[in-house]
């Protein structure tokens, strides 16, 4: 364990990594090694069994799932083996006091639950592909395949609100009074169509030329609301669905008073803007030639992501944790290799070259 004072990035392999925010913290699994942001503190731990994903046991304690019927639960510094329940095992949603359950026992008829704490059943629905878009002036909001966009205060009655026009969506959230449903047309265009809950009524409709990826790391800043939509930057006004920074791929954002820190997609490079996105305040690059920023998750004051290679899917990575700084860019101490190894061509051989780092016996 230690303890973070700034940013910190640890050496992972590039294959088999993943981030999984979970309870005001963000953790990393690399093979069976899984890293805790989190507190102001660093955890690791190594379970003997690969890592299949991290989430939020009904009891409200972190679980890890390694395997088909492999479950332990993380609660403080205690990691144990647990027996997995219904709710380990098919990864069902908490939404403040309720949670969705579902039943495909028969496959023709998948049952959706809406239960509160005690177990207790509040309302039902019948059909697959039922996912969470958020609550609405006391509804809570579908989004259910093959149906449209539906929604109920949880008294039994389940009201279609519309229908969107995309045939490929990825997602949708709710964004003050408006419902923004995501994906892509024949074109591979993305698309974002805008439902005004008040109005009832469809308000916007715009596309971009880019590849439509999920929307993520949402923040609302003087009745604008920015968002990651796959690795491009937008705002959202309640009315225009704007693209930021054109043509710049971003890693990863986030948004202060003072203005918004953008980590580069394209390059090592931090840079801190006005909320515009007009005038850069501060910049720092990171000495890691070669190397971007990638998939950064913001999550208890933190934003935990990847260095990696530019042109590589894999290879070695940095695992990186950065302490939100209000006013610029965050600082970022990265791990150093204990030895590197150069390759030499020699006719037809080739010498190898090892370089230790300073202080290596």
């Amino acid at each position: 364990m230690s303890v973070m004072q700034g940013g910190v990035g640890y050496m992972v392999s590039g294959f088999g990594s993943m981030e999984y925010p979970c309870d005001g913290k963000m953790f990393i699994g690399a093979f069976d090694f899984l890293w805790e942001f989190g507190d102001g503190l660093e955890k690791v731990w190594r379970l003997g069994e690969d890592i299949t994903y991290v989430y939020q046991r009904k009891n409200g304690r972190v679980g890890i799932n390694c395997g088909s019927e492999i479950f332990y639960e993380l609660d403080g510094d205690h990691l144990g083996l647990v027996q997995p329940n219904s709710w380990d095992k098919f990864r069902n949603g908490r939404y403040g006091e309720y949670f969705l359950e579902y039943d495909s026992t028969d496959s023709s008829r998948i049952v959706n639950r809406v239960v509160d704490a005690d177990g207790s059943q509040v309302a039902d629905y019948i059909g697959s592909g039922l996912s969470y878009i958020g609550m609405w002036a006391g509804y809570f909001v579908f989004e259910a395949s093959g149906v449209g966009v539906v929604a109920s205060k949880l008294n039994g009655v389940w009201d279609t609100l519309f229908v969107p026009t995309i045939t490929r969506i990825k997602c949708s959230h709710i964004l003050g009074s408006n419902i923004l449903v995501f994906g892509s047309n024949a074109n591979r265009q993305a698309c974002c169509e805008i439902f005004d809950l008040v109005s009832q009524k469809l308000v916007g409709f715009f596309t971009f030329d880019h590849y439509p990826g999920y929307v993520s790391e949402i923040y609302v800043y003087d009745f604008d609301w920015y968002f990651c939509w796959g690795d491009r930057l937008f705002r959202f006004d309640n009315k225009i669905v704007e693209q930021m920074l054109p043509g710049c791929s971003v890693g990863g954002y986030y948004v202060t008073a003072a203005g918004i820190c953008v980590l580069s997609g394209d390059e090592a490079v931090m840079r801190f803007y006005d909320h515009k996105l007009k005038h850069i305040k501060d910049e720092v690059a990171v000495p890691l030639p070669g190397y971007v920023f990638s998939s950064f998750s913001s999550e208890g004051g933190k934003l935990v992501g990847y260095l990696r290679t530019a042109n590589r899917a894999a290879g070695l990575f940095y695992a990186v944790a950065l302490q939100v700084c209000s006013d610029g860019c965050p600082s970022l101490e990265l791990e150093q290799a204990l030895y590197q190894i150069e390759k030499h061509p020699r006719g037809q051989a080739f010498d190898l070259i090892v370089r230790f780092s300073e202080g290596v016996a």
